[in-house]
């Protein structure tokens, strides 16, 4: 399995980065094909300190081919161009390949 995580610093306008988010860019994400599933969280806590992360998406594929595959679909490229229209503060990937 390959994971993708993605962390979004807090933005100038959370209001409208909560309400775009979650009317459109999920929606665009789900509908990426060969995702297995994904999830995310608004307004993440970090223990013992103030959070750096607004937003945290968690998205799995079978490998990193897969997920390479799905990166060039019609779907993901509508979804990576969303990206601006409700953050000025681009996010953080971080991707693994999951082990144990």
């Amino acid at each position: 399995m390959y994971k993708v995580i993605l962390l979004y610093p807090p933005p100038s306008d959370p209001e409208r980065f909560r309400r775009h988010y979650l009317a459109t860019h999920v929606p665009l994400c789900r509908k990426v094909p060969g995702r297995l599933r994904f999830s995310y969280g608004l307004g993440p806590e970090a223990l013992g300190a103030d959070s750096p992360w607004f937003c945290v998406f968690e998205s799995e594929f079978a490998s990193e081919a897969a997920w390479r595959d799905a990166m060039t679909s019609p779907e993901a490229l509508a979804a990576r161009a969303d990206v601006a229209k409700f953050t000025d503060r681009l996010p953080t990937m971080i991707a693994y390949t999951m082990a144990g």
